[in-house]
């Protein structure tokens, strides 16, 4: 079990921690800028990022573990269907996080500060970050859905490449 456990929970923990790289190395570009206001527009857009993030995290997770549970089953046929109806409520779920994202951007923002100048930068940080929400959604759907199929290696080493292609 525990070698299992070690299998399963390191990449997974890799993984989320790569993730959370993303602000941070962003920060550290920026902070070179030497302006306060822009390190914190990464601050204010951070949770905005995990909110989008959470909604890719959470259909993962549900279909991750039926998937799991139907693979344990024999039930392939379930298995398609599932897969199917997880990847279209994303698809449908990242369009809708988008609309809302773009139309409710400064809306947002102004709920975790009231300092013009970084408001204006997170909403340029945002505008280009939440165009990355879809495949932000997509990304976290997939990953859950390989590792409910067992395969924790492939979704550790695309967050990876993703981390040196931000860097």
């Amino acid at each position: 079990v525990s070698k299992a456990l070690i299998h399963l929970a390191v990449p997974t923990i890799t993984t989320s921690l790569v993730m959370t790289l993303h602000n941070l190395i962003d920060t550290i570009c920026i902070s070179y800028l030497k302006d306060n206001a822009m390190i914190a527009a990464t601050s204010v857009a951070l949770p905005i990022m995990v909110l989008i993030q959470a909604f890719g995290d959470g259909m993962g997770a549900g279909a991750g573990s039926y998937i799991g549970r139907l693979l344990g089953a024999k039930e392939e046929e379930k298995v398609e269907k599932t897969v199917a109806t997880t990847m279209s409520m994303a698809a449908i779920l990242s369009t809708i996080s988008l609309i809302i994202s773009v139309t409710v951007l400064k809306q947002m923002i102004g709920l975790f500060t009231d300092d013009i100048a970084v408001m204006d930068y997170a909403y340029s940080y945002m505008r280009i970050l939440t165009m990355g929400a879809v495949f932000t959604i997509f990304k976290q759907v997939c990953t859950f859905l390989l590792r409910s199929s067992g395969d924790v290696q492939f979704p550790m080493k695309t967050v990876l490449f993703e981390i040196v292609l931000n860097t």
